[in-house]
């Protein structure tokens, strides 16, 4: 199980490094990936709560996911990311709280917010 989430802790830090500019994305291609990001980021700390992560590798996850949603611009992503923002704001609190069943809770809240109203808008 160790290793497992030592592997994801891997592939999330590199999708963060490889995704995170000082810029936030400025085209259409630009946004996807940064939607395609978050998406993935969100996947990764739900994957790392349910394979046994702790709240200390639990949290650095939930940054790189509000980082990846910073590289998301646009008006009509505006109430869509907001909420999403706000519900990955209340997973970092719950994991700060080693309170990772309500922080999986809220991670899995925003995935839906970010695969079913963010994405959608790219196109």
């Amino acid at each position: 199980m160790l290793k497992t989430l030592k592997k994801l802790l891997a592939a999330a830090f590199i999708t963060a490094v490889a995704s995170t500019s000082a810029f936030a994305a400025e085209d259409a291609a630009g946004v996807e990936q940064g939607v395609k990001d978050t998406i993935s980021s969100t996947k990764a700390a739900i994957a790392a709560i349910n394979n046994g992560g702790t709240a200390d590798e639990v949290i650095p996850l939930i940054r790189i996911i509000r980082q990846n949603a910073k590289e998301i611009t646009g008006d009509n992503f505006g109430a869509s990311l907001d909420k999403g923002s706000d519900v990955v704001l209340s997973a970092r609190r719950e994991a700060k709280k080693h309170n990772l069943t309500g922080a999986l809770e809220s991670l899995n809240k925003a995935l839906v917010i970010y695969e079913k109203e963010v994405l959608p808008k790219v196109h």
